[in-house]
């Protein structure tokens, strides 16, 4: 059962997310500021936190900054609670470590929405670090190709480029969103509305799977190319139509209040801007620091 932190100073939130949230099922604990909520992270590492960005003494920024400083807690998903969305207050939360938004007021399908998808981009994430035993070859491969179809599959290849990269952790989220676009985007044709309703319906697992199997995808794959020079270059074509990656890859104050669509932003900035698109949009080529010999 997945427990929620939930921070906020004020009781009746604190009340209200407390039954829209046990009535899914998840386990709610609750923290009406900062100082109680980072005690109780000493002894709790939650599939999500919920945090409001306004509060007295020590407010949502502070609270992020002190949590990511645990190590534990690094790559818990944290959702901001926020009626500011400028761009400069993105930017802010994206450099502290907030990567979803809920502005106020939101509804209860908004909410139950972004929780859920908070919660499982965190579990991908956990599959993904889970440690897998590279062979002699892989260590040694200088570049390579690979060509897959599902998610899965693709996890294999976001695995490797991790463990060359210098920071694995930025690796596994940069590829990871990659790869994604390719797959549901690219070659399962699945579009940003679609995917928004899907989502909010908890059935995008199955709606990927579905597509997988028709006729008209199921020979569709993703290739990417994996070269170790000074840096590691990875380019990654799919077999869609193309899209206009332009508007996605620059900070949207308001796209980060969506469910998701913000993979290709997130991968530019934590690459240092090194997420290049070309083909209209079925090549994308991103570097990153490899391993420092020595």
């Amino acid at each position: 059962m997945d427990t929620v932190l939930v921070i906020d100073d004020q009781k009746d939130n604190l009340e209200i997310l407390d039954i829209h949230l046990s009535r899914q099922g998840y386990t709610v604990v609750m923290a009406d500021d900062g100082d109680t909520a980072l005690k109780q992270l000493e002894s709790l590492v939650p599939s999500c936190i919920l945090l409001d960005r306004m509060m007295p003494r020590m407010d949502g920024m502070k609270v992020l900054e002190e949590i990511r400083k645990i190590p534990a807690l690094t790559h818990v998903p944290v959702i901001f609670q926020t009626a500011r969305v400028t761009t400069r207050d993105v930017i802010e939360g994206l450099a502290a470590g907030a990567r979803y938004y809920l502005k106020k007021p939101y509804t209860k399908e908004e909410l139950l929405a972004v929780v859920r998808s908070a919660i499982s981009d965190y579990d991908l994430y956990k599959d993904l670090v889970k440690v897998v035993e590279k062979s002699r070859c892989l260590e040694l491969l200088s570049e390579g190709v690979f060509q897959f179809r599902t998610f899965k599959d693709g996890e294999l290849v976001t695995q490797y480029v991790a463990s060359i990269c210098e920071d694995s952790n930025i690796a596994l989220t940069v590829i990871t969103e990659l790869f994604i676009n390719a797959i549901e985007h690219g070659n399962l044709g699945i579009t940003y509305s679609e995917k928004t309703k899907l989502l909010a319906g908890g059935s995008w697992a199955e709606e990927v799977e579905r597509r997988l199997m028709l006729p008209e995808y199921k020979d569709r794959i993703v290739v990417a190319t994996v070269e170790k020079r000074d840096e590691i270059v990875v380019t990654i074509k799919d077999q869609g139509a193309g899209f206009d990656w332009a508007k996605y890859t620059a900070i949207d104050p308001m796209r980060m209040l969506d469910i998701h669509g913000k993979g290709i932003a997130l991968a530019s900035i934590l690459s240092s801007n090194n997420v290049k698109y070309s083909e209209n949009g079925t090549c994308v080529t991103v570097r990153l620091k490899g391993v420092t010999a020595g």
